[in-house]
Parts: structure tokens; sequence; C-alpha cells
């Protein structure tokens, strides 16, 4: 954690409900003791991006033939805080102020205490105060508060209105409120409005219309869902809280959509069809593409795809450049017969040439699905070379046959290789035969071979404050609350799109540090904060806090001799991937070999199979050496010599001899092997 920072609170989700789990209703009393009615409660809510404020309008009556005073303890919603007051006075409304809490009372009390010498006059202007009723100050939590309303008289109405803001969460793409059950025995009936124009509103999966009208009587899942969506929003509150220290907010929120998917795309696949392979692992790779390729088949992305498979050699599956849905048509029915030989590069190398014909200005894309297991004398130099060559993004993946996942792998050996094109190294998986399920699953998955759906490597910083979240999904927050010991004016955001640099900026925002000087009375952070930062930050929040109180009052209210008696109080103040380090094993579920069982002299085989092949080839009468290099029953590299001149034709002849040589898969087994065979001038 950074030295300058003293104290944190992460908040991972603040809940914003309207009443505490145990369901508490408001109460209701006349201080007189006579019967007090509600006659009218609405509750209007409006949504923003980020933040809602309640507005609740309560009428009461007083049916006794005394005029009284009403007085409300109300259930304030969790990390919410009271912001405004207003009461009514014949055709006007009279706005409160926020006020130390103890200037507040006392004002309050001496505009309605009481002397029995004469009677109230009911037509006296209205006075009504909000206050905090928690006295237990040192620790946070959701306070009641008391609302006190003078006068109601007998046989009259007095209307009152406060007003609640609080932080919404953002998920999904979507701003959420959770709202619960009041409790109430008459449950209020809330009205629901977005402030933007366009802004859509959903309770659960449900559309509703502006000016829905929601009965508290259960709970509900809000949300919001901004008409336009930004790829980042970036939030900077920030206070001086009269000590050593600066309270931040922060929060960034990405959009469900970080980077469109491309239209008019060029798109190559290239499947490994070498015998390296781990049994299953062609089929899995067919399975993940077919994932991959069902994300480019919407018509308005008219994407153009060539299908490639490669061992040594390089050869096209169908007729050139298809649809998607061709590809997938071809792709489904395409043999995949193994060989020798796992040219990475000279796949690369055939994507480029293939993609130099592509119309100007499309995006190109590569995805290469592989298990890694070249040749030693395959330099990554010559790969990286070969996939800048493309001009696209590279993508490179290895796939495993089990559950669908995806995961990248910047520690892999050829993580420079996609790196340099902006594109990533992938530990994938996907099982080599699919229900409907699973395919929809996967689908899911490799949507983000389409484009990116997570900032990667995400850094924050705020001066001399850095965090390192690491990964952010689209549609998603990070956001904290915290105290440091020095100013904080810019949020800067860094990280990655696949290994597209990701950045952002935004400066303090003077509005919302304000709306976060009385938030800041709603939040856990709270109860961390020195009674005298509480108290210099509610003299600035103009919120209901243990310190300030809101009060009302109409200019004809004035201290009268015939109210109400009583005490003045004191108000108080899945890590997808296989083993090996580097990921670059097949992870082929085949059971564990260490050792070699005997059953075949593999040096004596080796020798036998190369001199038939090179007697063969016309090689009879002439020694040769061959250097060999396998990975398992693969042949990935070998080198050919002969003492003296050779003819050309020979050596054609038993290069491609060698490369016809099919090891025995049970015998040789290890992940990576040299060999050296001597091939005599006569057969034994």
């Amino acid at each position: 954690m950074s030295s300058v920072s003293r104290r944190l609170s992460v908040v991972t989700g603040i809940v914003a409900t309207l009443a505490a789990s145990e369901a508490r209703g408001d109460e209701l009393t006349g201080t007189r003791g006579g019967e007090m009615l509600e006659k009218a409660h609405s509750v209007e809510l409006r949504v923003d991006r980020g933040y809602a404020t309640m507005v609740v309008r309560r009428t009461v009556h007083n049916p006794t033939e005394s005029p009284d005073e009403a007085v409300y303890e109300l259930w304030l919603p969790a990390a919410a805080v009271a912001t405004g007051l207003r009461v009514r006075g014949g055709s006007r409304w009279w706005g409160g102020r926020s006020l130390d809490a103890q200037v507040a009372s006392d004002r309050y009390h001496a505009l309605t205490d009481v002397d029995e010498r004469r009677a109230l006059d009911a037509h006296a202007g209205p006075v009504a105060l909000l206050a905090w009723r928690d006295e237990s100050s040192m620790t946070w939590r959701s306070p009641e508060l008391e609302l006190r309303v003078f006068p109601v008289g007998a046989g009259r109405t007095r209307t009152v209105e406060y007003t609640f803001e609080m932080p919404m969460t953002w998920s999904g793409g979507r701003w959420r409120l959770p709202l619960e059950s009041t409790g109430a025995d008459e449950p209020a009936v809330m009205s629901v409005r977005s402030v933007v124009e366009g802004d859509r509103l959903f309770l659960g999966d449900e559309e509703v219309s502006q000016g829905h009208r929601l009965v508290l009587d259960d709970n509900f899942d809000l949300a919001l869902a901004p008409r336009v969506r930004a790829v980042a929003t970036l939030e900077l509150a920030t206070l001086p809280t009269g000590g050593d220290d600066m309270f931040v907010h922060y929060r960034v929120s990405l959009g469900d959509e970080l980077m469109p998917a491309p239209r008019g795309a060029r798109v190559v696949i290239a499947l490994d069809a070498s015998r390296s392979l781990a049994p299953t692992i062609d089929d899995t790779q067919r399975q993940a593409a077919l994932a991959y390729l069902t994300q480019l088949r919407a018509q308005r992305l008219g994407a153009r795809v060539l299908l490639l498979a490669f061992d040594r050699r390089v050869r096209t599956l169908g007729d050139g450049w298809l649809t998607a849905d061709g590809a997938i048509k071809t792709l489904a029915a395409a043999p995949l017969d193994l060989d020798n030989g796992s040219d990475v590069a000279l796949a690369l190398r055939e994507a480029g040439r293939r993609l130099a014909d592509a119309p100007a200005g499309a995006p190109r894309r590569v995805l290469v699905l592989t298990d890694f297991m070249t040749a030693s004398s395959a330099s990554l130099e010559q790969a990286e070379a070969a996939a800048a060559s493309t001009g696209a993004i590279v993508h490179l993946a290895d796939v495993e046959d089990r559950r669908p996942a995806l995961q990248r792998d910047d520690e892999h050996a050829w993580a420079s290789v996609a790196a340099r094109t902006t594109g990533v190294v992938w530990r994938a998986a996907t099982p080599s035969s699919v229900d409907a399920e699973v395919r929809a699953e996967a689908a899911e998955v490799f949507a983000e071979w389409v484009r990116p759906v997570r900032v990667d490597a995400l850094t924050l910083s705020l001066g001399h404050l850095e965090r390192e979240p690491g990964a952010l999904d689209a549609g998603e927050s990070h956001e904290e609350r915290v105290l440091v010991d020095g100013p904080v004016d810019v949020l800067t955001v860094r990280g990655s799109l696949w290994n597209i640099p990701f950045v952002r900026t935004t400066r303090r925002s003077a509005s919302l540090s304000r709306r976060w000087a009385a938030l800041l009375f709603g939040d856990p952070l709270f109860g961390q904060l020195e009674v005298r930062e509480r108290a210099y930050l509610a003299a600035r929040s103009g919120a209901v806090t243990e310190f300030t109180s809101l009060l009302a009052a109409s200019p004809e209210a004035a201290p009268t001799s015939a109210g109400i008696r009583r005490e003045r109080p004191v108000l108080g103040v899945g890590l997808v991937g296989k083993g090996g380090g580097g990921g670059t094993g097949s992870g082929d579920g085949r059971a564990p070999v260490d050792r070699f069982s005997g059953r075949l002299d593999r040096a004596a085989w080796l020798q036998r199979e190369l001199t038939d092949r090179w007697h063969a080839c016309g090689g009879a009468g002439r020694g040769a050496r061959l250097e060999l290099e396998t990975t398992r029953e693969e042949l990935v590299d070998f080198s050919l010599a002969s003492p003296g001149p050779t003819r050309v034709a020979l050596i054609v002849c038993m290069r491609e001899a060698t490369w016809g040589l099919w090891l025995p898969a049970s015998d040789f087994f290890e992940e990576r092997a040299r060999w050296s065979v001597v091939i005599p001038a006569t057969r034994p």
C-alpha cells in the first residue's frame, strides 16, 4: 500500500436500499399524544448516471381539536444522506438551510416553544426540522432521522418534503440500485424516472416507462441503461478534511463495448496440423475456431475468412476467401490430416501474403491455433518479423480439451510475437466434441478474440497514490474511497485492450466533490474520520449529519408563547492453462510416461528406417549423417550431411523421405529430443 495512504476503505459495491435488513418502517406521532394521521405519501426517485435522488412528500392530518406538532422517525436508506427539506405554508414552499445541529435545534425550539398564556395561532408560518437521531457518532451506521413539523392545526393538514441522495453501482453495463420493501403497513408508492432523456429504466429484466409507479411492498432491482455508453467514465472527487488528510473518491466505469467488432475485416485462421498435437487437440482447435467464427457471422460485419492448415507446409482449406458462414461449413467438414513439421512462421508469412490484397483500410486479423512445438532452430525473431509482415492483429493460442475457457498468457515465450502486432498469446480450452449448450458457452468465451472484453494490467495513478487492480471487465467498475496525506487533482488510468494501450485521464470535479461532501456521511469511511474531521466536513456538506441539521421556516414563523412544552435535547454531535511454466505444453491427457518402456530400440529403428529411405533415393555406395529433432512423435527439424559432392536429386528425395517418417507414438514420448543417425554406405 502507498505510504501516503493513512486509512483505506475499498468500496466493492455500496448497496443503496430503502430500508435496513430489519425492514423498519417510519413512525409518526403527535407531540401532545393525540392522534396524527398521514393523508398522503409519495416518493419520486430520479435516477442519474451514478447517483439517485429520492424526493419524499408527506402530508399529515391532525384530526384532534388541539393544534399539535407532527414528529416522524425516519429510517435513512443505507448509503444515503438527507440533503433537502422544505415545508409548505399556504400556496408556497419554504426551503431549508443547513445549520449547526445545536443552532438549528435552538432556533426550532425558539419558534415552537410553549407558554400556556394564549391559544396557538393555527395560521402561524410553518417550521420543519430534519435532524440526525443517532448519538453514537464514533462508529458508522445508517442512523435514524427525526423530522418535526410545526404547527399542524386542529382538523388541518401540513405538507413537508425531504430529499435523500445516494450513490449507485455500475455493473453489467448498467447503473444499479437495489430497493427493499419499507416494511410499512401501508407501503409508499414511488415513481421512477431518469434524469437524462433517452436513458432506459429496468426493474429486473423488464423495461419500465418513465414515471413508472412502484409500490414498495417487495424487493426490487432497479437499473439504468444509459442511451449513450462511453468506453470509460472516470470520476474524481477530493475534499480537505480539515486535518492532515485529503478525502478522495474515484471511480472507473467501463462501457459494455470497449471496442466494436471490426467491419469488413479480412480474417485468416491458421490451424496447426502437425503430429505433435495431443490426441483430440486437432478437433479441439477446430471447435475453438468454429466458436470464433460464430461471432463474425453477423451480416453487418461483412467479414471474409481464409482458412489455412500448416505443418511444414501451408495449405488452404476450402475455396479461398469465404463468408463467415461459408468458413463454418468448410471448417466443419474439412479433413485435418496431421503431418511432420510445425512451421508457425511459414503460416504467418502465408497469411501476410494473402492479406496483401485486402482492400485498403480493411481491418486485418490473424488467429493461429498451435501447440507451439516448433523446431529449436526457428527463432522467435523470425516469427516476430513474420507476424509484423501481416499488417494484422495476430493472436496465437494453445487449446486444451475441456470446458470452454480463455486466458491471456503474457509470460509465454511467444508473447512478444503477438504483442508486436498488439495481439495476445492465449491459453484456451474447449471440448473436442460439443453439445448445443457447450457450443453456446464457447461462442461467448471466444468472443474475446473478436474484440477486447476487459482492460488488462489496469493501473491507476492519483498523484503519489498508485493502485493496481489488475483486470477490469467491460461493463464493470472499480471504485474506492480513501484518505491520503496530499492533494490529488488528476486521475490517470492505464492498461491494455489486448496489447493496445489504453489511457484515460480526468481532473478533479468541483461539483462531484461538493456532492461527496454530503455522500461521505453515508459511506463506511465516515467511521474512520476523527471527530474534528467529521465536524469540518459536515459544515460543508449541506446534509443532515451528527453536526448539522436542516431547518425550514417561513418568514411568518415567529416565536410563539402558545406552542409545545418540552425538554430541550442536546443534540450530539480461473485459470485456464496447462503446466510447464511457459504454457507451451500440449496438455494432451495421456497417461504420464517418465521413462522409455524398452519395447523398441529407437536408435536402431531410426537407423534402419532412414537407411532404407537413403538407398531408395539412390544413395547406395555413399554414407550420410542426419541430426533430427522430435517433439513426441513428430519430426520438427533435421539436417542432412554426406561427405563429398552429392547429387541435388538425392538430397531433395531424402528430404521428402525423411519428412515422411512417422515415429511410433508409444515409443517416442519425450516432449523434445534430439537424435543422431549415421547411414552406412552399404546396408548392413
